[in-house]
């Protein structure tokens, strides 16, 4: 907390915020006439808020003397933003594949791209990144090496105040041709009548 003196004339404090956009017109987070050494001012509801503000403390005595003390912070309420450009949802797939997505944000602190089998709970990792990326591919998956079956691909970014978001595409892995046969009429028969044809 920003300290107040221990004036023996103290009248009040006044605990506020200016957006730069708008440094004329502060808004009080708290307004108090009783003095604080070393501790909670007032909590700032920062809900709504993105981006740089100030914080400013003036301190007022009863004589008219006034303190004033200022700090910049930047209020981050805000998620990364995350797409997966590549692959589309629901496409069918085959051999090797590219993910391609955009990740952004001005705290931006780790990123992770998952994979998994529709029908596990867990995902696999295929790639770790620390910085931003715009239509970038950031890893490859051969879908040879699976099942036939809808695969979840997962891109999470976190920054550094702890704010996550995360984009989920699921697509189609399909490597195999259709299993087929004739069983009937069998090979080389020799047919007079309507066949009925058996697979």
């Amino acid at each position: 907390a920003l300290p107040i003196s221990d004036d023996l004339h103290f009248k009040e404090y006044i605990l506020s915020y200016v957006e730069p956009s708008d440094p004329l017109n502060p808004n009080i987070i708290v307004k108090n006439d009783f003095p604080v050494i070393g501790g909670e001012l007032g909590e700032f509801p920062t809900e709504g808020l993105n981006g740089g503000v100030i914080l400013k403390l003036e301190a007022k005595d009863i004589l008219g003397n006034v303190s004033t003390t200022e700090k910049n912070i930047v209020i981050d309420n805000t998620g990364p933003h995350v797409s997966i450009n590549s692959p589309e949802p629901f496409s069918i797939l085959s051999g090797m594949i590219d993910i391609n997505g955009t990740v952004y944000d001005d705290n931006i602190d780790k990123i992770t791209v998952e994979y998994k089998n529709n029908d596990d709970l867990e995902y696999t990792m295929l790639n770790e990144l620390y910085d931003n990326f715009e239509n970038q591919n950031v890893g490859s998956i051969d879908t040879t090496l699976f099942e036939d079956n809808v695969f979840n691909i997962k891109i999470t970014a976190s920054d550094e105040i702890g704010n996550i978001s995360y984009k989920i595409t699921d697509v189609n892995f399909d490597n195999y041709s259709p299993i087929i046969s004739i069983n009937s009429p069998v090979e080389n028969g020799i047919y007079t009548r309507d066949i009925s044809i058996n697979g």
